[in-house]
């Protein structure tokens, strides 16, 4: 693909050249393909591709390489040209892979997985990849792993293996079989019968459907798959080396600080799937912040968990990271709080950030339907916190809410308005009143949820109970509505609840051009409902209630969750009763934890007995809000409390050790395997507007519950902004209403005076060549700023709402312009050897990216651009003949008329003023190249745009990607 990079929007997609990512000498043992069937942009937000990514690399004899699903216009190119998809980071395509292992993160990217395999030159089903492919290779073993997998029926013909559970375990354990199987030479069948003798590895073709539609055992003695967990998360390590993303929905480190919840949501899938809960120490998370945010360079540091404010430790943990940022003007957020979970002090330490809005998720309006999902939120607490960020100076806030959930009436529906106008009038008579945005997603019935037998709502109804909402709306001041799609709701329920007959949907649909199912734009349920027509089958019977007796298609999985437990929730769900939270109550029975007297389901998998139970920090959470909080008691004296560091079972060294420096290193900290799901920062869909991280965790009943972007994917939930350093002691809160007038408005952070000290300017010259040509400006900017982090320069900060280093670049290079000679200036708060900064910079840039220079400049001068820049273009085919000549025609000219065409439409030009100089070299071979002087002084355009037109004008039709344009050092 690297050849037709000038062809691609976006190149840097396809760069593979991030600050962190590996490039190991092939061939290697094993070379391994992490897809994930999306935009590069979103991949690179999640956390456990990463450190997947940095397991398998850290061995000398393995290679784990990328590769995203190309947007259509880039899969189009790839088709027209006859060229595969291919991996990142040394541009093999997916054919020639050993195995290509694909996070399944939600149900609409089931298409996606199909583009990926076709673009990658290999048959869609794993029947017709029994032989050779191209060069008499095998064909790469398909895994999928991700929340997902767990019910993903319709994926079956397509894949040969699934991996159920979290990778710390069973991927280990998955390539060693898949290895030695190899060396011996073994069948295809063979091979797959061995790995599904590996612990939570799935292998599909071994079961078969029975009648009633339940699957069982194709062959004797075939183990039943299970979930795998990861008992210790102070074992799963977290990589201080990873891929820094170019451009990605959450450029930031994300601190993964526990798995699980034990909340209870009955409509909750990542609840259920993710127990038991695992906090990680505080010592372990204090270790890593320290290493990765100076091995990074990133300026956003994000807590990472199902429910942040669950954490028995998130005072000492936030007072110690808002700390340790406000220092270097590092932001922190706090996503997925619960309503009621954080006290003022937290709240009043993150008002120091840039906020346009808050983000909660009540999920029903009614008291008597929030009872029966077992949401644990009252009015009372949704209004006291709502309160709180009036009082510390929010004027947005949004609250999600579900539609079509079991037991929910008309009456349930317009308690949601009543809800939105309490929050909007939460400060009080006479006081500042909130915005409130109300988004509506429809109830998905999810497996392995109490709620899975449960009917999904018609598409008819659901437009009927939001339009009943948007209509009662209309007259309220302050209040939105918004809904998401319902046909995408809608084939998210089919999916979700799919069987194998749905395979052929999937490929039918995706024959017909259904991709990105997951983005509202492009997205279409059309060729869905025409694939299901046409096989005979009806939505309905995915979207149906099930009986209590029924086969479910996943019923031949085990989540360690038991479905005495799911039975008894839901009965308790129809008398709206609730189950406590067992991390402070006694145990609830579900069937995942051993605690004495019980037996763990997932100990079967492990033979650990005692293993797999609850791991805290504190005995009782060390924040009580404001004192009301049913959760405040000590948890079950069989629940462990965590005293700093866990020490390790296995005391073996292997070559992760190294990676991971002294963080043990027995396992990663993935989700599940291949993916990072629901545990992944939520992309919120409803808007594209910005929100605050101080939000609680969106519902997990619709699709973005698993972190993807539906309406748009560059919707970025959390803006990176910064933190005050004022201490984080709880500020006394008056109990009237917040006055609408000065005392009410919003301030800028008020940053220490030493960051916004000037004591030093630098001016910094680097090049730009190969491939850190297809870098945008902006992503080479967000290059610096990490790097600048990284070296430990002492960089000045702006004033003002979003604090910003000070930074001064020169003019923009369009992509795919190559230089000798760029530069920016830098204020620092105090001075720094310029020597010095040339190598720190140096240390870890990116390919192609060097600096040349650093040299002090008065703290008054203002560097400019040259009003004449130098150029050298070379034709790389085979007409550098014809190219030579085109320039001889060009020179001779006295006048080239262009009609230009940009964003403030059509204007005339001549293009012949613009070149200064042309001249001409013809080179040894076929190709041939010009050295050009271009003058800016009547104005800047595009330097390639003006030479492809100038040839054109002349009657040579240039291929942007048989030219390369290099801008050489300034002419005298």
């Amino acid at each position: 693909m690297r050849e037709l990079l000038p062809l691609l929007s976006r190149p840097a997609r396809w760069l593979g050249i991030e600050e962190g990512a590996s490039h190991k000498k092939l061939p290697v043992k094993t070379h391994i393909g992490l897809a994930f069937p999306d935009l590069y942009e979103v991949g690179m937000s999640y956390l456990g591709l990463k450190i997947l990514y940095a397991l398998l690399n850290a061995y000398d004899d393995r290679a784990a390489e990328r590769v995203f699903a190309p947007c259509r216009e880039t899969g189009a190119i790839l088709r027209g040209r006859g060229a595969p998809l291919c991996t990142l980071e040394s541009d093999t395509p997916l054919h020639r892979l050993d195995i290509l292992g694909f996070s399944v993160t939600h149900e609409l990217c089931y298409t996606n997985i199909l583009y990926m395999l076709d673009l990658g030159g290999l048959p869609l089903r794993a029947a017709d990849r029994k032989g050779t492919g191209p060069e008499g290779r095998p064909w790469p073993l398909v895994l999928a792993g991700g929340c997902c997998t767990m019910a993903a029926e319709p994926l079956t013909p397509f894949v040969d293996a699934m991996c159920l559970g979290e990778a710390e375990e069973s991927f280990p354990e998955l390539l060693t079989a898949f290895e030695e199987e190899r060396a011996r030479g073994a069948s295809r069948e063979d091979m797959l019968l061995r790995l599904s003798a590996v612990p939570g590895v799935y292998v599909p073709e071994f079961f078969q459907v029975e009648g009633g539609g339940a699957l069982r055992p194709a062959r004797p003695g075939l183990p039943r798959p299970t979930r795998r967990v990861a008992a210790d998360l102070d074992l799963a390590p977290y990589p201080l080396v990873q891929p820094l993303p170019l451009g990605a929905v959450h450029n930031r480190l994300s601190l993964e600080i526990a798995r699980g919840c034990t909340r209870g949501c009955r409509f909750c899938q990542a609840g259920m799937l993710y127990r038991p809960v695992r906090e990680r120490s505080v010592d372990n998370l204090r270790e890593i912040i320290d290493k990765c945010l100076k091995a990074t360079g990133h300026d956003d540091l994000s807590f990472l968990s199902l429910s942040s404010g669950d954490f028995s430790a998130l005072g000492e943990l936030f007072q110690y990271a808002a700390d340790r940022c406000a220092t270097e003007q590092i932001s922190l957020s706090l996503p997925s709080l619960r309503v009621g979970s954080v006290e003022d002090g937290i709240i009043a330490r993150m008002a120091g950030i840039r906020r346009t809005g808050a983000t909660l998720a009540p999920e029903a309006g009614s008291a008597r339907l929030r009872a029966a999902i077992n949401k644990g939120v009252t009015e009372e607490d949704l209004v006291q916190h709502v309160r709180r960020l009036l009082e510390h100076g929010w004027r947005q806030v949004k609250l999600y809410f579900m539609i079509g959930l079991p037991t929910e009436t008309d009456e349930d529906l317009l308690a949601v308005l009543d809800l939105c106008r309490k929050a909007r009038d939460a400060g009080g008579p006479g006081s500042a009143r909130l915005r409130v945005t109300a988004s509506l997603s429809p109830f998905v019935p999810k497996a392995h949820t109490p709620f899975q037998r449960e009917a999904q709502i018609s598409l008819a109804e659901m437009r009927r109970r939001t339009g009943l909402l948007l209509d009662a709306a209309k007259k309220e001041k302050m209040i939105t509505v918004r809904r998401h799609d319902p046909e995408m709701s809608l084939l998210e329920g089919i999916l979700a609840r799919g069987d194998r007959r749905s395979a052929d949907v999937v490929e039918r649909a995706y024959r017909a051009g259904a991709l990105f199912s997951s983005w509202k734009e492009g997205f279409s349920l059309q060729p869905w409902l025409d694939a299901l027509s046409e096989l005979g089958l009806d939505a309905e019977d995915y979207t149906r209630a099930r009986a209590p007796d029924e086969a479910l298609p996943w019923d031949h999985l085990a989540s360690g969750v038991s479905e005495n437990f799911l039975r008894r929730e839901r009965e308790k769900a129809v008398l709206a009763l609730p189950t406590p939270d067992c991390r402070y109550a006694a145990c609830n029975g579900c069937g995942v934890c051993g605690v004495p007297g019980r037996s763990s389901g997932l100990q079967k998998v492990s033979g650990r007995e005692g293993a797999y139970r609850l791991t805290l920090n504190r005995p009782q959470r060390d924040r009580i809000g404001d004192g009301k909080r049913a959760n405040a008691s000590p948890p079950a004296a069989d629940v462990p409390v965590r005293r700093g560091r866990t020490s390790p079972g296995n005391t073996g060294k292997t070559p992760v050790d190294a990676l991971f420096e002294s963080i043990p290193s027995e396992g990663i900290s993935s989700e599940n395997i291949l993916s990072e799901n629901i545990l992944s920062e939520d992309i919120l869909s409803e808007d594209i507007s910005s929100e605050s991280d101080l939000s609680e965790s969106v519902p997990c009943g619709g699709i973005r519950s698993e972190g993807v972007p539906v309406e748009s994917v560059l919707s970025e939930n959390i803006p990176s902004e910064n933190v005050l350093s004022k201490d984080i002691a709880s500020e006394g809160v008056p109990s009237r209403g917040i006055p609408s007038g000065a005392a009410g408005r919003q301030k800028p952070p008020e940053l220490p005076e030493h960051l916004v000290r000037k004591a030093a300017q630098i001016l910094v010259r680097y090049s730009r060549l190969g491939p850190a040509a297809y870098l945008s400006q902006l992503e080479i900017q967000r290059i610096f700023d990490r790097a600048l982090r990284r070296a430990g320069l002492p960089m000045a900060f702006s004033r003002g709402f979003h604090p910003l280093p000070l930074l001064s670049f020169g003019r923009a290079l369009p992509v795919g312009v190559e230089s000798e000679s760029e530069w920016f200036s830098l204020y620092l708060r105090a001075p720094y050897p310029a020597p010095d900064a040339v190598e720190a910079l140096n240390a870890g840039l990116p390919a192609g990216l060097t600096v040349l220079s650093a040299d002090p400049q008065p703290l008054a001068r203002q560097s400019a651009d040259a009003e004449r820049e130098s150029f050298r273009l070379e034709c790389l085919d085979s007409r550098g003949k014809a190219f030579a000549a085109a320039w001889e025609r060009v020179g001779q000219s006295s006048s080239l008329p262009w009609l230009k065409e940009g964003k403030k439409g059509v204007r005339s030009l001549d293009a012949r003023p613009f070149f200064v100089h042309i001249g001409t070299i013809p080179s040894g071979g076929t190709g041939a190249r010009v050295n050009l002087v271009l003058d800016w002084s009547a104005g800047y355009v595009s330097p390639p745009a003006l030479c492809i037109h100038v040839l054109d004008s002349v009657g040579f039709k240039a291929d942007p990607a048989g030219m390369r344009m290099i801008k050489t050092r300034r002419p005298d």
